[in-house]
């Protein structure tokens, strides 16, 4: 059984959850890059929290736009892409959770030396 398939009801509840999700992910990327950003706290960690929130609301937008895409015109290229992320979802995260390591180990190591 595929973990996507092509009936009708599995592509209108991909189209459902693909609106539901594109609404605030999209509002707040339109927030984000029209407001003035000029008077924000200038402390780097919290303008590098900032980013990396908005590069995950960023990417929420932009799967929930593939998965509309999927609904309307159900191509096979998008059903093989999520098999092989599903297949290599572990050492994706593993590779995200070193390079949350690091950078705690960078903050760490630039707060803390002598």
């Amino acid at each position: 059984m595929s973990l996507f398939t092509r009936s009708i009801p599995d592509r209108c509840l991909a189209a459902f959850l693909s609106l539901v999700l594109m609404i605030p992910t999209g509002w707040g990327l339109n927030l984000y890059f029209t407001l003035d950003h000029s008077t924000d706290n200038p402390d780097w960690m919290s303008r590098l929290f900032v980013h990396v929130c908005m590069e995950i609301v960023g990417i929420t937008f932009l799967l929930s736009v593939i998965g509309l895409v999927w609904a309307i015109f159900a191509p096979a290229w998008i059903e093989r892409t999520v098999r092989f992320a599903v297949d290599h979802f572990v050492l994706a995260l593993v590779a995200l959770l070193g390079v949350i390591f690091g950078l705690f180990a960078f903050a760490w190591f630039t707060t803390y030396r002598n």
